[in-house]
């Protein structure tokens, strides 16, 4: 009988292959209350009314729809806000292990990670 390692990849930071700086590639921020459980490496889009992160949405038209970030820590926004660190910039990310809509298109994860590239946020 073989042992079988088990890992939860959606761990801290899991998904960063290699970043700048921790001062330069990072941003803190607030979750929105409502967004529920999140993983690390959830990407994120920015309330426009509020500031707040929310889960990147393509569909939406409150600011959700626009990549903003990485999520850093997983958390559980299900009821209150919670502040967290967000990969904001200057990093390098393993593309498997970002966290996306479920019904997100391939147009749509596309432009995302053009988005990302954008904010010198690389998929590798």
């Amino acid at each position: 009988m073989s042992n079988v390692l088990h890992q939860n990849m959606a761990v801290t930071g899991s998904y960063i292959m290699a970043e700048l700086d921790l001062t330069l590639s990072r941003d803190a921020g607030l979750v929105a209350a409502g967004s529920n459980k999140l993983d690390a490496g959830t990407v994120m889009g920015k309330l426009a009314d509020s500031g707040e992160y929310v889960p990147f949405d393509p569909s939406a038209d409150t600011g959700a729809e626009v990549v903003a970030g990485i999520l850093y820590q997983g958390c559980d926004a299900t009821v209150a806000s919670v502040r967290r660190v967000f990969t904001a910039r200057l990093t390098a990310v393993t593309e498997e292990r970002l966290i996306w809509p479920e019904a997100i298109t391939a147009e749509q994860k596309k432009a995302a990670i053009a988005a990302l590239a954008a904010q010198f946020i690389i998929c590798r």
